[in-house]
């Protein structure tokens, strides 16, 4: 049997250092995903460049090492992304909230994992045998991923219901906003769905 991990995290940074661990622990990088709002297309900008010391630069490149499969993609609601991994494969599902129930988790769990991408976080999630999802999960928790409830309380605090695969997708301007945001709900604390 088999478990999955998710991790959402506002830092794309702290995502790829997750991942990084998690190689370095053994996990298989082919049973690792990544999905990354990318609204103004430099995640992929990045991943293409050569000697970039931006630290968004240096973990999108690390990323694109580490993992399988980076590429740029549109998911509808989120817009375009940068997506990596089995997870969301552009040539059988590019819908995210599809593909995470497909890996097993909830749909009001795929619902808040999706808003999460789509106002600019980045999400790794992670197939792993049953004995070692603890591992799996101690691992990401060292990160500081979202604590995605009290996150989502946040967000319905200011009116949000639902995500919404047909709204119009988060500008780079929005997602900066949200970000500053977020620094302050001080919710980055180590919980992850299993």
């Amino acid at each position: 049997m088999s478990k999955t991990v998710v991790g959402l995290f506002d830092d794309l940074e702290d995502a790829q250092r997750a991942v990084q661990e998690l190689i370095r622990n053994g996990f298989a990088r082919d049973h690792i995903s990544l999905a990354v709002n990318d609204a103004n297309g430099q995640y992929m900008r990045y991943a293409n460049a050569q000697g970039s010391r931006a630290s968004d630069a240096v973990a999108i490149t690390r990323l694109a090492e580490m993992l399988s499969g980076l590429s740029s993609q549109l998911i509808p609601g989120i817009g375009a992304a940068v997506s990596a991994g089995p997870l969301l494969d552009s040539q059988r599902n590019n819908h995210l909230i599809h593909a995470l129930k497909i890996a097993g988790i909830p749909e009001d769990r795929s619902q808040f994992y999706a808003e999460g991408v789509r106002r600019g976080g980045a999400l790794i999630v992670i197939h792993v045998p049953d004995e070692l999802a603890v591992q799996a999960v101690l691992t990401v928790n060292r990160f500081g991923p979202v604590d995605l409830d009290r996150r989502v309380k946040h967000w319905r605090e200011s009116g949000w219901k639902r995500f919404d695969s047909h709204a119009i997708p988060f500008s780079s301007a929005d997602i900066e906003r949200e970000r500053e945001r977020a620094r302050s709900y001080n919710d980055r604390i180590g919980t992850v769905h299993v």
